[in-house]
């Protein structure tokens, strides 16, 4: 799977279990699937079936808002998942905490739900590469990774309980934090059966919804970045190396859900002067300035953003010109947010996006 598709993004959508009007769901999910190359020299790795298992608590969105009758009551939570990718010896298992948006597709009146899910977090994944001891292991440098997962699960919701089917497709990555990070690609069918706290509730489309958009002027957005990559070992060791980074952005409201944003990236990524080690560069070839144009979507207090850019300034080129953005923010309060994206040209992650970012007020 293509690294700019990965999303992550670690927190948080708070779960609100303490709200007793709100339906809860418990749900075991058992997996099994298969490892895919996305690589050719990546082939070696895919050896028998996987199989994995997940423990979910997921809330659903009933309150009288604009966001619930416009997404007919999501589910929104956590989860925790074991799984391994067909060849322990080399490739281990991953224990990953999860946290996930279920978005309704359809929902009928006796509550047969089709979901769409997308989960994003946090894996640890107990084999890597070493070139002493696992120099097979071409995929992943580290044990910390980030993950994400697309789902599409069928679900028939009973009193108090429900079961169902689902497919997922799921990527992990390090996003360069330490090679190699080719990343690891699985598909995987699974079977759902869970508890329900309360009865999962069924959207009533004929409620009435408040009509009104409420669309803001338009508004700016400062945010800081501070992360690490590493540069391959070739010809010397891998090293790790600062990436400062900062955007500046004017963002407008195309409706209650979506904005569309422009910006300008200015980036000190290090690593780039080690990129090619047949070349010599100074430091003042390193920084690049981009100029970028992406959409946001809001959910509650979080928008998922995604958007291209192209580097206007870049002499060392690393990557090529273009780049690309998939990202979250979550805001603290009005004004104040935090941020995780990933960077990437054409499916190659260039580095995490780590920061805090700043709303003016128009």
């Amino acid at each position: 799977m293509i690294k700019n598709v990965i999303f992550l993004i670690f927190f948080i959508n708070s779960i609100c279990i303490g709200q007793e009007k709100s339906p809860l769901f418990l749900t075991l999910s058992n997996k099994g699937g298969i490892m895919t190359a996305h690589r050719p020299f990546m082939k070696h790795l895919v050896r028998e079936r996987t199989y994995g298992f997940e423990l979910s608590l997921s809330k659903q969105q009933v309150e009288n808002s604009y966001l619930a009758n416009k997404l007919k009551n999501p589910l929104n939570g956590l989860a925790i998942e074991f799984r391994n990718f067909g060849y322990d010896d080399v490739l281990g298992h991953a224990l990953s905490l999860i946290q996930y948006q279920n978005f309704v597709v359809i929902q009928s009146k006796n509550n047969f739900c089709l979901d769409f899910k997308i989960g994003t977090g946090i894996s640890y994944i107990t084999k890597k590469y070493n070139k002493e001891i696992n120099p097979t292991n071409n995929a992943i440098g580290s044990n910390l990774n980030a993950k994400v997962s697309f789902k599409l699960e069928v679900n028939k919701f009973f009193k108090q309980y429900h079961i169902g089917v689902g497919a997922e497709l799921s990527h992990f990555s390090n996003g360069t934090f330490q090679h190699p990070n080719l990343g690891l690609n699985t598909l995987a069918m699974y079977l759902n059966v869970g508890y329900n706290y309360m009865p999962r509730q069924v959207f009533n489309s004929l409620e009435k919804m408040d009509k009104k958009d409420n669309i803001s002027k338009g508004f700016f957005i400062a945010e800081g970045i501070l992360t690490i990559s590493e540069v391959m070992p070739i010809p010397a060791d891998a090293k790790k190396y600062p990436v400062f980074a900062g955007r500046f952005s004017f963002s407008k409201s195309l409706n209650k859900t979506w904005n569309y944003e422009f910006g300008v990236d200015a980036v000190y990524n290090l690593s780039n002067k080690y990129k090619f080690y047949d070349k010599d560069y100074s430091y003042k070839d390193v920084p690049q300035l981009g100029l970028y144009a992406g959409l946001s979507f809001n959910y509650y207090k979080s928008q998922i953003i995604f958007g291209m850019g192209y580097y206007v300034l870049d002499i060392i080129k690393p990557l090529g010109r273009i780049y690309n953005r998939v990202g979250y923010r979550y805001f603290f309060n009005d004004k104040l947010f935090g941020l995780f994206n990933i960077r990437a040209n054409f499916g190659k992650a260039d580095f995490f996006e780590f920061g805090l970012g700043f709303k003016f007020k128009h």
